[in-house]
């Protein structure tokens, strides 16, 4: 699927993962964005690319993420978390894969592993 915004399931994620941002001290966000292997890779590089700055730009307006604390990353199909002879597979590899870091000492919240935001 060539779809690069956000459903109501993803901005879900995107706003739990925004309403847990630190209000003080640094932290930084990589999205990175991914594909299913269906089509051209330049196409899914670029493809995985908006996707990804759907959400930074999501974040930059909902709720004020500069800029700079964003890195996007454009993965295309090269780290897929299913295979993609299956239409449930290739559904669960189109994704934006959200990273906190920050620089505060770890609580028992920042345990948890990274979220997706699916497309």
């Amino acid at each position: 699927m060539d779809v690069d915004q956000l459903d109501e399931k993803a901005t879900e994620v995107v706003d739990d993962i925004a309403n847990r941002l630190p209000e003080k001290g640094a932290y930084v966000l990589t999205l990175k964005g991914n594909t299913d292997a269906a089509g051209l890779h330049e196409h899914n590089y670029e493809l995985s690319k908006r996707r990804a700055m759907v959400v930074a730009a999501y974040l930059a307006a909902k709720f004020h993420v500069p800029a700079y604390r964003i890195f996007v990353v454009a993965l295309g199909p090269d780290q897929p978390v299913a295979g993609n002879k299956t239409r449930s597979g290739r559904s669960r590899n189109r994704r934006v894969d959200i990273t906190l870091f920050t620089n505060a000492p770890p609580t028992e919240a920042d345990e948890e592993p990274a979220q997706s935001a699916a497309k």
